[in-house]
């Protein structure tokens, strides 16, 4: 068995396996070379959509917001003060539980009432919220 293992057989085997090895690294560090590559490619990409829209005119959406802004703001702010002043009635659902045989059997049935102020729904404190963290949170013009 050891006749079989010249020095040339040796030789030549380990001469594959070592041009085997460097091939595969040399493949895998063409492979990083390219992704690195699109990543710097995606990159310049976004940079460029970022210049892009900065450029971009935006006076209506600015508008836009602003409007937004000031109904949010009655809303939530000057119609509490007003509407009880000026007495507006507002209708407002209220729903009556009704049940039988201990409570095993219910249902609602809704009942209209009219008050006198304001319904400051929890939609519209979400919503003056929202405004405040997107005019204080982003430094929006």
């Amino acid at each position: 068995m050891i006749e079989l293992l010249t020095s040339d057989l040796v030789s030549g085997a380990l001469g594959g396996v070592t041009g085997f090895v460097f091939r595969y690294m040399a493949e895998r560090a063409k492979e990083r070379s390219a992704e690195h590559v699109r990543a710097l490619e995606a990159l310049s990409a976004a940079e460029k959509s970022r210049d892009d829209a900065d450029k971009r005119d935006v006076s209506g959406g600015t508008w836009t917001r602003r409007i937004l802004m000031f109904a949010i703001v009655f809303s939530v702010v000057v119609a509490l003060f007003i509407m009880p002043i000026i007495k507006i009635p507002v209708v407002v659902e209220v729903k009556e539980t009704t049940s039988i045989l201990f409570g095993l059997i219910e249902w609602a049935s809704p009942r209209f009432e009219q008050v006198a102020g304001y319904l400051l729904l929890p939609e519209h404190r979400q919503a003056f919220l929202a405004l405040i963290f997107f005019y204080f949170g982003q430094g929006i013009k």
